[in-house]
């Protein structure tokens, strides 16, 4: 509970009292009563939203998904809004169900946002950083990577990515990320070396005893066992948003979970409200149209009412690396 610690059950129940008194009082509390059939019956419609991206880089998305109003809702969160400078004794009253929705609904923002990002960044690589030793610990594997990211900086000079951990069964950790294909070869004191050596010996610098190495792939066949290919920004975004999710999962609350570069800008959405017959197809088409011709993948969640599809037409041609 805000600003206090360790209250008596008696104590907790009468902030609870005037808390609910407060809410009792507040001038939204009837709110709902007080419409008539007719505008609770539209406040409850239904929408469809169309909200489409342009990355100025080649990549485009765009996502229908379904709007279901829950106005009671809405009104509680504004309550609480306005009464969230009042200690209200339920802060440590989470339902499991809640928790995990919560959970859900992080994990969904998280992957979002990388998703975004390696659209924005046009992303071209993929990166792993891996331990010979078992690190199990986060932070520790955390610094680690911090570490690389200051020396690879100073090497590389503006360096973009986007990096997730991997836990894997054995607990031990380690690092994928999306950036920029290095090019075959850099310079070192003068002299033309190795890219990847180069970048394989700054890890192992930071990990030191504890041993490691550095791999870059641009084709699926060494990210992944499948046979369908996984290539450009939006699909190895797809490829790392899967580990961000796990991760959440995994491991306790508030921990970082992923890290990125700075100055990663990202396009503002354009957003149409849908209300009345339109239907799901026809957004679907339009969702098509806003796109263009050369899709990279779909996504379809039935239970949500959500469809994503992406393109990409970067000047390089279809697939950006490959």
């Amino acid at each position: 509970m805000r600003g206090s610690v360790d209250l008596s059950i008696e104590a907790r129940a009468n902030v609870r009292a005037d808390y609910i008194a407060a809410c009792a009082s507040h001038p939204l509390f009837n709110a709902w009563s007080q419409l008539t059939a007719e505008s609770r019956d539209e406040s409850l419609r239904p929408s469809w939203r169309l909200i489409t991206r342009d990355f100025g880089n080649g990549h485009r998305e765009a996502v229908v998904v379904k709007h279901v109003p829950d106005p009671i809702r809405d009104l509680d969160r504004a309550i609480a809004r306005d009464l969230r400078h009042l200690p209200n004794g339920l802060d440590d009253e989470v339902s499991e169900e809640d928790r995990l929705a919560n959970i859900k609904r992080a994990v969904r923002r998280a992957k979002k946002e990388v998703r975004l990002k390696c659209k924005a960044m046009g992303v071209n690589s993929l990166w792993t950083l891996t331990y010979r030793a078992n690190v199990v610990d986060r932070e520790r594997a955390l610094a680690h990577l911090d570490a690389f990211r200051r020396r690879v900086v100073a090497v590389l000079g503006d360096w973009k990515y986007i990096a997730v951990a991997e836990k894997q069964e054995r607990g031990a950790y380690h690092w994928h990320l999306a950036t920029h294909a290095l090019p075959v070869r850099i310079v070192q004191g003068g002299v033309k070396v190795k890219s990847w050596d180069v970048m394989r010996a700054i890890w192992r610098s930071v990990t030191g005893d504890l041993g490691g190495n550095f791999d870059e792939a641009k084709r699926s066949s060494r990210w992944s066992k499948h046979a369908k290919p996984i290539r450009g920004a939006a699909n190895i975004a797809s490829y790392i948003a899967g580990y961000v999710a796990k991760d959440m999962i995994d491991s306790p609350a508030g921990r970082k979970r992923f890290s990125s570069s700075k100055g990663v800008d990202l396009p503002k959405p354009n957003r149409l409200i849908f209300v009345g017959d339109t239907g799901f197809l026809e957004l679907i088409e339009r969702a098509y149209a806003a796109v263009g011709e050369r899709i990279t993948g779909t996504w379809f969640n039935d239970a949500r009412g959500v469809f994503t599809v992406a393109s990409d037409d970067t000047p390089e041609g279809r697939w950006a690396g490959s």
